[in-house]
Order: structure tokens, then C-alpha cells, then sequence
């Protein structure tokens, strides 16, 4: 004879609920399914809220890795297409630390988000939360990374502007998701990162798109 696994009593045969409390005996339904990458896209374009809820809740590390080590990968190529006559040396430490550039402004974005959150609201989302949402934000710099790799630098302010655009609009997604913060705080702290992408690109070329050093 079976038993009820919350009061103990008597289950008769076939029993689908206890009749002393009322407990389901039934087997729960579990369904199993991968990530619907379908919604995640277009939540990510019209509601980034609930696409940066979907990958908190997932805890997707490797979709977050994915898109800066891309964005630096490409810029790194973009180095060694552009300097191929230069110097080995001088290019090699080029290429290492556009790698390792988006590591940093990475860490930059967590933190100065982060830290607003709790000037702005007194309170803070955990902050591997808000690493990883920041991280897949960077899905909007892939793009223009990959862009970078045309030896043309006719577009590069005009591009740079529309994915920066786009990250901001990101980053408030993240912002709605983790802190219920706006739109001033992502713009704030995205320009940090982009100065110094054009600093970058000045002092290594002497120019910036349409405008010489």
C-alpha cells in the first residue's frame, strides 16, 4: 500500500491525490528544451529586457566570452591588416592588446554600471549578473569589429556611432533587467569605453576616419 509522501496516510490503489490532505501524487511533467535563440533575437532587437532576462536566468558565460573575444579578435586582424609593412614587434603588441582591450573595457562597464546602481537606487544586482548581461550587450560592437577588418577608414566614425547607439540602447536593457535604471547612466558610461577606442585609433594611425590627427 502506498503512502502520501506529506502526511503519511494510506493511498488506495490508483490514487491520484491523498484523500486525508490533498497532496498531488501525480509525477510532475518536466520538459526539457534548449534556449530558443529564435526569441532571444528578437527580444534582443525590440525588448532587450527580456532578452537579457533569458541569459541571466540560463547563465550563458560563453555567450558573453563569445562576443568580446570577437571583438577583439577581429580588431587584433584589423592591426595586422592595417601594419603588415610595419615592424613585427611594434605589431605583435598591437594585436596583443586589442585582444585583451575588450577584457578591460569589460570590466569598466560592470563596475561603473554597478557602482551607479547603488549611488542611483541603493541597491545592487549581483554582480556576475551584471557582468554577463554586459557582456552579451557587446553583440552590438561584433558587428563593427568584423567591419574593422576592410583596410578603409573613409567609414569608421560613422560606423563606430550606430553600434555605440546600439550598445547604449542595449545597455539600458541591461539596466531595466538588473537595476531599473535609464537611459543616462548606460550613456554615461559607454562613452568611457568609445573615448578611448578613438584615442586608440589616433595615436596608432594618426586619424580617425574623416578626421586627421
Amino acid at each position: 500500500m502506498p503512502y502520501c509522501p506529506n502526511c503519511g496516510a494510506e493511498i488506495p490503489p490508483g490514487g491520484q491525490v491523498c484523500p486525508n490532505c490533498g497532496t498531488s501524487l501525480a509525477a510532475p511533467v518536466v520538459r526539457a528544451g534548449g534556449f530558443d535563440w529564435g526569441k532571444f533575437f528578437l527580444n534582443f532587437i525590440i525588448n532587450p529586457k527580456e532578452a537579457f532576462a533569458a541569459v541571466i536566468s540560463k547563465k550563458m558565460w560563453w555567450l558573453a566570452l563569445a562576443c568580446v573575444i570577437a571583438v577583439g579578435l577581429f580588431g587584433g586582424i584589423a592591426i595586422l591588416i592595417d601594419l603588415r609593412n610595419v615592424s613585427g614587434g611594434v605589431v605583435a603588441r598591437l594585436f596583443f592588446y586589442m585582444l585583451f582591450a575588450p577584457f578591460l573595457i569589460w570590466l569598466f562597464e560592470t563596475t561603473a554600471l554597478s557602482l551607479m546602481a547603488v549611488l542611483f537606487k541603493g541597491k545592487g544586482a549581483p554582480l556576475k549578473d551584471m557582468a554577463l548581461a554586459v557582456g552579451v550587450a557587446w553583440l552590438a560592437f561584433v558587428p563593427y569589429a568584423a567591419l574593422s577588418l576592410i583596410p578603409s577608414k573613409v567609414t569608421d566614425l560613422i560606423f563606430l556611432i550606430i553600434f555605440l547607439l546600439f550598445h547604449v540602447y542595449l545597455l539600458t536593457g541591461v539596466l531595466a533587467e538588473t537595476e531599473d535604471l535609464q537611459l543616462g547612466p548606460a550613456l554615461l558610461v559607454s562613452l568611457g569605453p568609445i573615448l578611448f577606442l578613438i584615442v586608440l585609433t589616433l595615436l596608432r594611425t594618426g586619424e580617425f576616419g574623416l578626421f586627421p590627427l
